[in-house]
């Protein structure tokens, strides 16, 4: 697996987060798989506090954090595009129309993966996410049903930070044992 491109609107909230706990999840579990985050909107802006603030909670530093705009080589690169609401994804895909069978929200690739099981050790990662995939069809995506969005908290009391970065962290994490469970 070469890469994994976390999407949101901004590159200011959900998608750094995302990008840090899973990173941390992929190290405690012993694997190395390149993660990068970006947002739709023009980059360079840095974390509001609120989401600093929350994130450190779990431990997690975007102090640093400049939001960056995604491109089209981000796109390709990826082997996997996993966005934070239904929008970003019917975006990059009609953006490229080669990035819908590799770019699903977090929390569909988090059901179709639980529902098509953990990749077993060996599997080639196009096999496994071909069965995630299965039966899948682009109008899964128009309509305003927002099950499969991680909400964006911009704006928002700071327990909407907090309960973004708890809903990312037990998400990351999921995801992590799907793609590499521990044996």
């Amino acid at each position: 697996m070469s890469g994994i491109l976390l999407i949101c609107t901004a590159n200011q909230c959900r998608s750094p987060v995302a990008e840090a706990l899973l990173a941390r999840r992929f190290e405690e579990i012993g694997v190395r798989v390149p993660l990068r985050s970006a947002g739709l909107l023009e980059g360079g802006t840095p974390s509001p506090r609120e989401v600093v603030d929350a994130a450190a909670r779990l431990g997690i530093d975007l102090r640093g954090h400049r939001s960056v705009q995604v491109e089209s080589w981000m796109l390709d690169d990826a082997d996997l595009i996993v966005t934070m609401a239904r929008s970003h994804v019917r975006e990059i895909s009609v953006r490229e129309q080669k990035c819908w069978p590799k770019s699903f929200t977090l929390r569909e690739l988090v059901r179709r993966a639980a529902k098509a099981g953990s990749r077993p050790a060996g599997e080639p990662f196009e096999d496994w996410l071909s069965a995630v995939r299965d039966g899948r069809r682009t109008g899964d995506l128009f309509g305003a049903d927002r099950r499969d969005d991680v909400l964006d908290p911009m704006g928002g009391t700071p327990e909407a930070f907090d309960e973004m970065v708890e809903i990312l962290d037990d998400l990351t994490t999921e995801l992590a044992d799907l793609l590499f469970p521990v044996r």
